[in-house]
């Protein structure tokens, strides 16, 4: 957006193809107008728009009250959104393959987010980065995890909204489950409920297992899929006992060396496996 600002005419040169097009990436964008000035009658006027990414600047301002989506082709297979709401039109669809929601202030309820992801029952992946604020997690419907087709799942929220959402996606085998938590929480927090839930076996049949006590993250690679955390706190040591690991067979243990470089200067760490 920032270049179609130096063009005016660009919106006079696509215009007469609007209708074909099939992929739109929006970045710098700094205010809801403008897609409409640059994109006439935007999204009626894309009939055939199957993949949508939006990233507005710093300083974007828009009015939430309104839903600049309303119209949104119901095809829609690939959608990507960076500090927008999810709109009531974006709720509804229902052919999505590819979801990447990016958001710090995340105010849908959570059950009526799951009935979103339920509902396109094709999604395949799924990257999702909310801090759920505490009214999206009052009041949960208790139900047993919604079956879908998800090859891989990232999930980065603070520790409520991440285990809630963890404990209530259930993964097909072979799936990989990438998560962190925000605000503190330990990797306990997280591993006493993922390991009792019957659709992260993975826990308990993991072959192979690896660590990095520096950048708090570890991994986990078995016949059911894979699964990773990136955690705050917590010394993982006293905690193996939540993973039940009788099925592995290797385990890597890997510390950062400091190394110094030319005049003392510190070089990037290097991985020491041990």
């Amino acid at each position: 957006m920032s270049q179609v600002r130096e063009n005016p005419g660009f919106s006079a040169l696509i215009t007469p193809h609007i209708q074909n097009i099939g992929t739109l990436h929006i970045n710098r964008i700094s205010t809801i107008e403008e897609l409409a000035q640059t994109f006439p009658d935007f999204p009626r006027s894309m009939p055939n728009l199957r993949s949508f990414s939006f990233s507005p600047s710093l300083g974007f301002n828009q009015d939430w009250s309104t839903d600049p989506f309303e119209a949104f082709t119901p095809a829609l297979t690939h959608l990507s959104l960076e500090f927008l709401p999810l709109y009531p039109s974006l709720l509804r669809l229902r052919t999505l393959m590819n979801l990447t929601i990016h958001n710090l202030s995340f105010d849908v309820h959570l059950d009526t987010f799951l009935d979103f992801l339920e509902g396109n029952r094709a999604l395949e992946r799924a990257n999702i980065h909310i801090l759920f604020k505490p009214s999206s997690l009052q009041n949960l419907r208790g139900q047993d995890p919604f079956t879908n087709r998800l090859k891989t799942l990232l999930i980065s929220s603070n520790a409520a909204g991440g285990s809630a959402l963890i404990s209530r996606i259930a993964l097909q085998r072979g799936a990989t489950l990438e998560a962190s938590c925000d605000g503190g929480v330990g990797l306990s927090d997280i591993l006493s409920i993922a390991s009792s839930l019957a659709h992260l076996q993975i826990l308990h049949e993991a072959t192979f297992m690896e660590y990095h006590p520096e950048c708090g993250t570890f991994r986990l690679v078995g016949p059911n899929g894979t699964f990773s955390l990136a955690y705050d706190r917590g010394n993982p040591f006293s905690e193996f006992h939540l993973l039940h690991l009788t099925h592995a067979q290797a385990f890597h243990f890997i510390r950062c060396q400091l190394a110094l470089g030319f005049w003392g200067a510190p070089n990037p760490p290097a991985p020491v496996k041990c």
